[in-house]
Formats: structure tokens, C-alpha cells, sequence
């Protein structure tokens, strides 16, 4: 568990993502389910990028022009 420290919360939210990244691969497996490794990597890269946005952010992407 985390305390109210932002950093600390974000480091205990990718830990939790990597523990049921490595315990739904191999139950996936057993089950013979297809584990969604692109969801899973497009959701990570979601949170590494919001993670960085300044705490101000309107918009977590910027439009394209």
C-alpha cells in the first residue's frame, strides 16, 4: 500500500500493473486464453504519458494539427 505521496502512489500503481501482468500471462496461459499484450502495452504507455503531463495539464494530449 501506498501513502498520499503523488510519486509513491504512481510507483504503487505500475507495481500492481507489473504483479497482474505476470500472474494473468500464465493464467491466460493455463486457460488457454489469449493474454491482450497490445491493450496491456497501449494502457502502460497511457500511464507513463499522463504521468508526465504537469499537474496544471488541461488536455492530456496535444491536438494535432
Amino acid at each position: 500500500y501506498s501513502d498520499a505521496d503523488l510519486e509513491h502512489v504512481w510507483e504503487a500503481l505500475f507495481t500492481m500493473t507489473n504483479l497482474f501482468r505476470e500472474v494473468a500471462q500464465p493464467v491466460a496461459d493455463q486457460y488457454a486464453f489469449s493474454y491482450p499484450s497490445g491493450d496491456d502495452a497501449r494502457v502502460t504507455a497511457f500511464l507513463r504519458h499522463v504521468r508526465t503531463l504537469p499537474p496544471d495539464a488541461a488536455r492530456i494530449y496535444e491536438e494535432e494539427s
